[in-house]
């Protein structure tokens, strides 16, 4: 397993080490094996009192099909948590800028141009671009032309004249499906934090 350090906070040093491979993770503090755990302990959790009263936690959570390693200080995700709403935020949407991009390709590869996948391709830039920004309308903004690509793969089904890449469609709007349900949901999350401090400060 490859081990990945983390600060726990910011211009601090890095106490944690973490070996986390899917399935199973290491753990070292202040450079000492503190726990090996399986995926049911991992979904449990591990926890640790530090000096300054806050409990570090480290467990996997679930956005989307598979599990994500969360490193928790008094609930909250620290910094360098691999999975912290607004890291979540930017990769989920680069990824959507991505399956965007390879949609842009196949509909100028399309003869004649594939204006509708050109179209959808907008929509899911909009929404990826509304997601890193923490907006939860940007999920909405994805769903449209998925629902619309849906439909139209159904009534091509229906009527026998499913043509072309549709396979390819399907495929890019499950992943599309995905990354959007992770970026509401961390979005959902930041809006929460934002929340609470608000409360806390007043």
């Amino acid at each position: 397993m490859r081990s990945k350090d983390y600060p726990l906070g910011e211009e601090q040093p890095a106490r944690l080490r973490i070996a986390f491979d899917g399935t199973a993770a290491r753990i070292d503090f202040d450079g000492e094996e503190a726990a090996v755990l399986g995926m049911p302990e991992l979904r449990r959790g591990w926890s640790r009192q530090l000096e300054d009263g806050s409990t570090l936690e480290v467990k996997t959570i679930r956005r989307s099909l598979f599990p994500e390693l969360a490193i928790l200080r008094d609930g909250e995700h620290i910094a360098s948590s691999p999975s912290h709403p607004a890291t979540i935020l930017r990769s989920s949407s680069n990824t959507m800028f991505l399956i965007a991009g390879i949609d842009v390709l196949f509909a100028l590869q399309s003869v004649p141009f594939d204006w509708f996948g050109a179209a959808g391709a907008a929509f899911f830039v909009i929404g990826a671009l509304l997601l890193r920004n923490g907006r939860r309308l940007g999920a909405a903004v994805i769903a449209l032309p998925l629902v619309l690509h849906l439909d139209v793969i159904l009534l091509a089904a229906f009527t026998g004249s499913l043509m072309g890449r549709w396979y390819l469609t399907v495929i890019s709007d499950v992943i599309i499906i995905l990354y959007a349900i992770r970026g509401y949901m961390a979005a959902n999350e930041l809006r929460g934090y934002s929340r609470s401090r608000r409360t806390s400060a007043a």
